[in-house]
């Protein structure tokens, strides 16, 4: 050995030790005892090999066996020979600490995402639960211990799923809402349609009971006859609903011409209110389409019977048939007063009247155009009432797919 410097005690850069880490990872040791260090001749198998004229490394434990040292040796050439060895050595104590602070940092970026992921978990998970607790609120409070709609619902306006349910509350709330209104109000309907026939049939009999044999008393039993019609009636139409749900189970539907059908649906309509004109407007080309023409002309019936009502007497009600490749509609227009602005959405539900006056003596329950709803929804269609653009009639608009054999 001619030279030597340098030495593989080394202090080594060793950042964020705590506790944690001491007993996780292996503890790095700063001094290394070097069995070469100070001997006058070394006779290891890379200095022979260097001596050969060929480099060559070798790697050997510390005497303590706390390291790994490696040493590489080569040949220094002078005038084609070999005239020595350099030889260079180095412990594995700087890759044990880089290996160390490589491990230190992971771990904590590894925490460090974990406590924002964990963060981030907990606060989409409490205002999740928050919501849910305030729909879950809002719902009970809006609906009191008698199961009447008391409270005002508030809609969520959030696109996402609790939004969407939030709206669907707020919705079906309402509609429950005009519902025990009218449940509230059908008793007082009732009580006023039923009221007058009562009322005559009484009067009648009272009548007869108080009259003199040689009176006439055939005007007393015609005017309780009426009176028992229209109770008749008004029993009829409050079940027609339910009569009409059992009809669509068994109706049959069958390919109709369409045109005949509102042909001859027109010509009966102009027998049956002689004092109202009809026009309607066909299709130039045939239309056949599958429906269960017994319902669809039921569910005419109904629209031309609310036209008849709100016409006026010196315009027509017109029928109007317009298809395109995949849809039909029939439109039934009435000219003379308008509907409500408010009651465009609700006029097919059921119960619902926007009657000021009767025009007739006819009971008038607010079932009409909610069984017209009922035939177009079965028709797999949907019906639909605006008012005209400049406001001197009502368009009521039923639109039905195109279904063919």
């Amino acid at each position: 050995v001619l030279a030597s410097r340098g030495s593989l005690d080394r202090v080594l850069p060793e950042s964020n030790r705590n506790i944690l880490y001491s007993l996780i990872l292996p503890p790095v040791s700063t001094r290394v005892r070097d069995d070469l260090a100070g001997k006058s001749r070394l006779q290891g198998d890379e200095i022979k090999q260097a001596l050969t004229g060929n480099s060559e490394t070798r790697w050997r434990s510390s005497p303590d066996g706390k390291a790994v040292i490696v040493s590489a040796a080569t040949p220094v050439w002078v005038d084609n020979e070999v005239r020595g060895v350099v030889m260079v050595e180095e412990s594995s104590s700087g890759i044990q600490m880089l290996r160390r602070n490589a491990m230190v940092s992971l771990f904590n970026k590894t925490i460090l995402i974990f406590v924002v992921v964990t963060t981030l978990l907990l606060f989409f998970a409490t205002r999740l639960s928050s919501r849910i607790k305030r729909l879950s609120q809002q719902a009970d409070a809006a609906i009191d211990e008698h199961g009447r709609v008391v409270g005002k619902f508030q809609a969520d306006v959030s696109e996402d799923e609790i939004g969407e349910l939030s709206r669907n509350y707020a919705s079906m709330l309402e509609r429950l809402r005009e519902y025990n209104h009218y449940l509230e109000k059908m008793a007082g309907r009732l009580s006023h349609e039923f009221r007058t026939p009562i009322a005559v049939v009484q009067s009648s009999l009272e009548q007869l009971q108080s009259a003199e044999p040689e009176d006439d008393s055939q005007q007393y039993l015609a005017r309780a006859k009426q009176g028992m019609d229209r109770l008749n009636l008004i029993l009829t139409r409050l079940s027609e609903a339910t009569r009409l749900e059992q009809a669509m189970q068994s109706a049959e539907k069958e390919e109709t011409d369409i045109n005949e059908l509102l042909r001859n649906c027109t010509e009966g309509y102009r027998l049956a209110y002689p004092e109202t004109k009809f026009e309607l407007s066909e299709l130039d080309s045939h239309l056949n389409s599958i429906i269960a023409p017994d319902l669809f002309v039921q569910m005419l019936d109904k629209l031309i019977s609310n036209a008849v009502d709100f016409s006026a007497s010196d315009k027509a009600i017109q029928l109007k048939l317009d298809a395109n490749k995949d849809h039909w509609q029939l439109a039934v227009i009435n000219y003379g007063s308008v509907l409500p602005a408010d009651m465009e959405d609700q006029l097919f539900n059921s119960m619902i009247s926007v009657r000021l006056q009767k025009s007739d003596n006819a009971p008038h329950l607010g079932l009409g155009l909610y069984i017209v709803r009922l035939i177009a929804e079965y028709l797999g269609g949907k019906v639909t009432a605006i008012n005209l653009p400049d406001g001197t009639g009502v368009r009521f608009t039923v639109d039905l797919p195109v279904l063919r054999n």
